[in-house]
């Protein structure tokens, strides 16, 4: 009986030896993270050049970022936010965290929280950021709090604090695309022709045709790089994957452009004055959708944004159309202005067919507060081109944005996001 109990002590204390060995061979779980957060650290700010920024929120739009971090824990921004921003560095701090995936956060207020800012240009953004992936001079990372997308890619040599800059000089060509004459434009893609769209309001570019007799649209949100634009999300056109468009020049006062379809494919871009493909269901999907519409310049006529100089009214906001403003299922489409405390503008019946048109009938031509003399007349201008004889084509250029096209006269739109 002594000798089992010797026996069972024995090995009990061999166990108890072979369980501290193991359990202090190898790397302790802290030591670990402190060695990751080392490595992250210096994967950021060893990028001589720093890192090019692509985001997309998960409310929309696409946002470009040039930073430079360093070793502590201070991070320089330019960003496509607004043009000043562009120009204008900004520091702020960062800090890297070590949890069940390793996170980025911007910790105190950069222009990434500008585009979060709830009280401010709020489109469900983020500023902090698990890391999801590293492969190559690429990071990609999701938003914590609203899975934002956002791709840091190490910046070249020729790649410097001036590409926003840059990226805003890109930006200047897609602005003179949407002031060609014509409204409606059209790409050949591998000899098949598609109707073609560049919202640089919320950064989404569009395509549709026919296929089978039915209607296609085709979209995907861009960010602006130094060269030209990148997609969210390929869009895959005649057995091309189109992931990113280069060297855009479009020559507003010919109606034509061209461009480069992933730095290979060179295509043209015209301007035409009929819409290529009619979307019979678009008015019906704008209409019905839960959705009040905004319009940042109204009236585009023969490549003019704003041409009725609404922006010259007292803080003026926009125009909003919005479907069944009252109980009675009346539509209203008004120009808000004294910084949104005021409107006017008229309300109205809509009605459309299967034809992709969309008829205003008014209601009551002015309600709201009248502008006084000295705008008036724009106003009335308004809304006599809102009812304008024949209606408008409802194009949808993203998931819930439209542009109204005048069926009378293609020089004639208003775009609204």
């Amino acid at each position: 009986m002594k000798t089992s109990l010797i026996l069972y002590l024995a090995i009990l204390l061999l166990a108890f030896n072979s369980c501290k060995k193991q359990e202090f061979s190898g790397t302790r779980p802290d030591q670990r993270l402190i060695q990751l957060k080392n490595e992250y650290t210096d994967l950021l700010t060893q990028a001589k050049n720093g890192w090019i920024g692509y985001l997309y929120p998960r409310g929309g739009n696409g946002y470009t970022f040039k930073f430079r971090f360093d070793e502590n824990n201070r991070v320089k921004t330019f960003a496509t936010v607004d043009r000043e921003y562009g120009e204008k560095e900004f520091e702020s701090s960062y800090r890297l965290e070590m949890d069940q995936l390793p996170t980025l956060s911007f910790d105190t207020y950069s222009y990434l929280h500008i585009i979060a800012d709830p009280d401010g240009n709020a489109s469900a953004s983020d500023f902090e950021f698990s890391i999801l992936k590293i492969q190559n001079d690429t990071i990609k990372l999701r938003g914590n709090h609203n899975e934002s997308e956002l791709l840091l890619v190490k910046a070249e040599d020729n790649q410097g604090d001036d590409f926003v800059q840059k990226a805003f000089s890109v930006e200047d060509q897609i602005i003179n695309f949407n002031q060609f004459s014509n409204y409606y434009k059209k790409i050949t893609i591998n000899n098949e022709v598609f109707s073609f769209n560049l919202n640089p309001i919320i950064n989404v570019v569009s395509f549709s045709n026919m296929v089978d007799g039915k209607f296609k649209f085709y979209y995907s949100s861009y960010v602006l790089t130094d060269n030209g634009i990148r997609l969210q999300t390929p869009i895959e056109l005649n057995g091309l994957a189109i992931r990113e468009m280069n060297n855009l020049n479009f020559q507003k006062t010919q109606g034509i452009g061209n461009l480069l379809i992933n730095k290979e494919l060179n295509v043209k871009v015209e301007s035409i004055t009929k819409p290529l493909y009619l979307d019979k269901e678009s008015p019906r999907r704008m209409h019905m959708d839960r959705k009040s519409y905004f319009s940042h310049t109204g009236l585009t006529i023969n490549g003019v944004f704003d041409a009725l100089e609404l922006k010259e009214m007292p803080s003026f906001v926009g125009v909003l159309f919005v479907p069944r403003v009252t109980l009675t299922n009346l539509d209203g489409s008004y120009i808000i202005y004294y910084a949104g405390e005021r409107y006017v503008g008229p309300q109205f019946n809509s009605f459309y067919k299967d034809d992709g048109k969309i008829n205003f009938v008014p209601y009551e031509l002015m309600t709201g507060y009248n502008p006084g003399p000295n705008y008036i007349d724009r106003v009335q201008e308004f809304i006599r081109l809102w009812f304008i004889e024949g209606g408008y084509y409802v194009v949808q250029t993203a998931a819930r944005s439209y542009d109204l096209v005048s069926v009378a006269n293609p020089k004639l739109w208003i775009r609204f996001n």
